[in-house]
């Protein structure tokens, strides 16, 4: 699975790309989505988009994570089981072997 490539800013309710300054990734204010009923404070409106911009750098920091910790039955397992599962939710099956090819590091569940 392929996302949009570079980093991702969030500009008011908007989440963009430098490719050419528009909502090209997504736009989190309702009211452009005819669902004024959520009544989504500025506040947290902001806050869904400041998530969703930091999504690139989110998923390469959790990648990064399971290529450097060990298997050794402490909480940090744990903590690679939740970093796992986040990764399969966002990318899908076969995620390992596109980011090994393009990084060059084994990574093994």
């Amino acid at each position: 699975m392929k996302f949009t490539q570079g980093e991702w800013y969030a500009v008011g309710s908007w989440v963009e790309h430098d490719d050419d300054g528009v909502a090209d990734i997504c736009n989190c204010d309702p009211a452009s989505m005819r669902q004024e009923h959520l009544q989504r404070t500025d506040e947290e409106v902001r806050a869904n988009v400041q998530l969703i911009s930091a999504a690139p750098e989110l998923l390469q920091s959790l990648q990064w994570l399971l290529t450097i910790t060990e298997d050794d039955g402490s909480e940090m397992d744990q903590a690679r089981i939740c970093a796992q599962q986040a990764i399969d939710k966002a990318l899908g099956d076969g995620w390992e072997a596109e980011y090994n090819k393009a990084n060059g590091e084994p990574h093994e569940n």
